[in-house]
């Protein structure tokens, strides 16, 4: 998958540096959503229902 995503952005004229920095920081960007979504569901079991 890295390498695949890595030959992608070469492809596309992109330094090989770049290219690994790109993919560094959407792996990042990935781990840093999947952390909030767990976060989201742990407040969201914790608060009480409220209704208007």
């Amino acid at each position: 998958r890295i390498a695949a995503r890595a030959r992608e952005l070469v492809d596309q004229g992109t330094p090989i540096e770049a290219a690994c920095r790109i993919i560094i920081l959407e792996d990042q960007l990935e781990e840093a959503q999947r952390i909030n979504e767990q976060l989201r569901g742990r407040r969201s079991e914790q608060q009480p229902e409220t209704t208007a």
